[in-house]
């Protein structure tokens, strides 16, 4: 009973009566208007009869609507009821009718003025007829035990589903226990073997700590002799230590003396070489871009950039020298700290920034190149030209 349903019992046998109620409720609703409209279609049916007076208009109405009722298969077959109220001008009722049929004083049927109940037929036809059509299905009908039944048989199939869902997880379960106990019996063999071994190894141990016990004291009196001799080894041993620690000492010293000669020696190359190589840039970007100017702090940042900017870098700047008209300008910015001559901003890359400007010559000059991270210097750089 552990996966037994019985949220799902509680649920099917609530809720399939409110279902039956809802589904009720739900097909009068839907089952209303259809019926109003076939009223409405068969409600008067020949008009000609009615207008020279033939038959009442009431008769008429009740004829039809009778007929209706009679041959439809929804009612006959499922036993439902469906009130039909049929009105005319001024709330008189055409359907049904209350009243006996007239009788004349003969004892036959009553004969009636054709022209007058032509003129009254009229009159209620042209002013409109109202439909009001209410459909009910009562509890013991075909059709509402019918609707019950497959209710009913859908609840007891979602019931079984879920029952035999239980039952396989239960199935399930038994089965995992199964394979649970033989394996934690199979442990509980190995284990008893294992214990066998360590009480074997155990015993092993103790006439090994026996015999080491005794092989330690012999060893004590051995080494309570030679004790004097380790102690003037130690000493001995210590004096030596000191000394080499005095000349690791002296020679790290002068390690760190010749690295800083080095380093000098270095960084003086280093000058002389960078010079060397701001002189060859110079050189080829004079013979390169012929049209362009540069200052020296725009070559220096140029080589600054990582080779792959440096290759964008140099893309823009072909552009310019072909044609600095054909560049788009990503905004103005203003140079010098007096004239405040106008230069412009052009992005290359992903965050690469490149600024120049129209000189005195009427040539394109670049001021400086760099990266979004060295914006802020470059500003400063451009301000205080």
């Amino acid at each position: 009973m552990k996966y037994f349903p019985l949220k799902t019992a509680l649920f099917c046998i609530l809720f399939t009566p409110l279902l039956y109620t809802a589904v009720l409720g739900g097909l009068e609703s839907f089952l209303g208007p259809v019926y109003q409209q076939k009223v409405e279609n068969r409600l008067v049916g020949d008009s000609s009869v009615l207008l020279d007076g033939t038959i009442r208009i009431q008769d008429a109405v009740g004829q039809n609507i009778h007929t209706l009722l009679a041959k439809d298969f929804l009612i006959n077959f499922f036993d439902f009821d469906v009130d039909i109220l049929v009105t005319g001008k001024g709330g008189v009722v055409l359907f049904p009718l209350f009243e006996p049929p007239e009788i004349g004083d003969n004892g036959g049927r009553y004969t009636w003025d054709a022209a007058v109940v032509a003129r009254q037929n009229y009159e209620l036809l042209d002013k409109g007829l109202n439909v009001k059509i209410t459909v009910r299905i009562d509890h013991g009908t075909l059709g509402a035990n019918l609707i019950l039944g497959t209710l009913i048989v859908f609840s007891l199939l979602f019931f079984y589903l879920f029952y035999k869902r239980g039952t396989a997880k239960a199935l399930s379960d038994d089965w995992e226990k199964g394979l649970q106990m033989e394996k934690l019996k199979a442990d509980e063999k190995a284990f008893k073997q294992i214990l066998k071994d360590l009480e074997k190894e155990r015993r092993e141990l103790v006439e090994s700590l026996k015999f080491l016990t005794a092989s330690r004291q012999e060893e004590q009196k051995k080494a309570s002799i030679t004790e004097d001799d380790m102690f003037d080894e130690i000493v001995s041993l210590e004096k030596k230590l000191q000394e080499n620690t005095k000349l690791q000492r002296e020679k790290e010293l002068e390690i760190s003396e010749l690295r800083e000669k080095v380093d000098k020696q270095e960084r003086r190359k280093g000058t002389s070489s960078k010079r060397h190589s701001f002189e060859l840039s110079k050189k080829r970007f004079a013979v390169l871009y012929k049209n362009l100017d540069f200052t020296r702090r725009a070559l220096t940042s140029i080589f600054e950039l990582s080779d792959d900017m440096q290759l964008k870098a140099e893309e823009l700047i072909h552009q310019l020298n072909e044609d600095m008209t054909k560049v788009i300008v990503k905004r103005k910015v203003f140079a010098g700290k007096k004239n405040k001559t106008p230069s412009f901003e052009v992005l290359f890359g992903y965050n690469g920034r490149l600024y120049f400007r129209t000189n005195e010559h009427n040539r394109c000059e670049i001021l400086v190149v760099g990266t979004k991270n060295s914006q802020d210097r470059d500003m400063e750089f451009l301000h205080n030209l």
